[in-house]
């Protein structure tokens, strides 16, 4: 995902839907730190939840990076 992300092909992606994947802390930093690059311009949400891997510490870096960035950050199911 963030070789796609850093190929500039994802620039118009307004909502990316990461959900009940297999996504840990490690891939986490680093789609936070392609947040915070400018990697995705357009992103206005971005949903994550269902990452058992996905600690508070993954979680707090995305929050972060979507704060600085006004994105939306979406870490539990709807009606969940």
């Amino acid at each position: 995902l963030i070789s796609v992300i850093r190929s500039g092909v994802l620039k118009e992606l307004e909502l990316l839907v990461l959900n009940l994947n297999d996504i840990g802390d490690d891939s986490a930093n680093l789609l936070a730190a392609e947040i915070l690059n400018g990697a995705l311009p357009k992103l206005k949400e971005l949903s994550i939840y269902g990452n058992a891997r996905l600690s508070s510490r993954g979680l707090d870096e995305l929050g972060m990076a979507c704060k600085e960035r006004r994105v939306g950050l979406i870490t539990e199911e709807a009606g969940g």
